[in-house]
């Protein structure tokens, strides 16, 4: 399953009635590690492997996403993570990144692919 959540989605610890953050709370002004923390719930629920589309500073970011995202590792959930380039998606400029999530119980080798190598702009008209 190929999630990507919306740009501004925002969500405060306030408004998780399903105890949805068992991995840190994460700030208000930015949302990618709710949405992630929701899918952890929500997503397990359906099937053992699913992906998020995310912005690329989702994973360098400090503070409270950063313990997050270490919880998130220490845990073995995370299976793969994919580096794409600036500009692949329409009216989005910066690069994005795709972490693959796995249930099941994984090897504790990481990997991080980045295939930019090939990649070329081309600009779309739409008439």
């Amino acid at each position: 399953m190929m999630v990507k959540k919306k740009i501004h989605f925002k969500m405060e610890a306030s408004m998780d009635q399903y105890n949805r953050f068992e991995y840190g709370v994460p700030p208000k002004s930015i949302g990618d590690y709710a949405f992630i923390q929701h899918m952890l719930k929500k997503a397990y629920l359906i099937t053992e492997e699913w992906r998020v589309v995310l912005p690329h500073g989702a994973l360098f970011r400090g503070a409270s996403e950063g313990l997050i995202r270490q919880r998130i590792l220490e845990d073995n959930l995370i299976d793969a993570v994919i580096g794409l380039p600036e500009n692949l998606f329409y009216g989005v400029s910066i690069p994005a990144t795709i972490v693959v999530f796995k249930r099941i119980e994984l090897k504790k080798t990481y990997y991080l692919l980045k295939q930019a190598v090939n990649m070329k702009k081309v600009k779309i008209k739409i008439h």
